[in-house]
């Protein structure tokens, strides 16, 4: 229970790669069921099995994919910037990702898919190379060695 604690509702200290992507998956695996259970009550269609959503931006711009994202947003936060921290970046670079990413979504829940404007594409492109810069960051970069600005390097990685 302190794992999760200490993973999902706090922002200091630093956690390693390993721990990242477990915590990245469980979290993952709960929002999925989650979002499952409240989309045919919110009318949505249930995401993933039959296709109908073509991005994790157009989810995250359905009714249920927004409660979703919102309700999840702390955790989520709270893990990446810690990862970040690992990578002795501070935490507002999470930044590089949500903004675009909220451009995104907004553009998507508003746009008219028969005829997508130029605008729509560059922001869905700028949207897709700040998550893969935030993926290298979390997922893949190793942590600083040693001590960092955020503490102690962990024990896990």
């Amino acid at each position: 229970m302190d794992w999760i604690a200490r993973t999902y509702f706090s922002f200091d200290g630093r956690i390693g790669r390993g721990h990242w992507w477990a915590a990245w998956v469980l979290l993952l695996a709960v929002e999925v069921a989650f979002n499952a259970v409240i989309s045919p009550l919110m009318g949505d269609d249930i995401p993933f099995p039959d296709g109908s959503w073509s991005s994790i931006v157009d989810m995250a711009a359905d009714k249920s994919g927004a409660l979703t994202a919102l309700i999840f947003l702390y955790p989520n936060l709270a893990m990446n910037v810690k990862r970040l921290h690992d990578r002795n970046l501070s935490g507002w670079y999470t930044l590089v990702f949500i903004i675009p990413f909220v451009a995104a979504t907004a553009i998507s829940a508003v746009a008219d898919r028969a005829a997508p404007t130029p605008f729509e594409g560059w922001v869905t492109l700028i949207s897709g190379f700040a998550a893969l810069w935030f993926l290298a960051n979390l997922g893949v970069l190793p942590g600083t060695q040693g001590a960092n600005r955020y503490g102690v390097m962990p024990t896990t990685k």
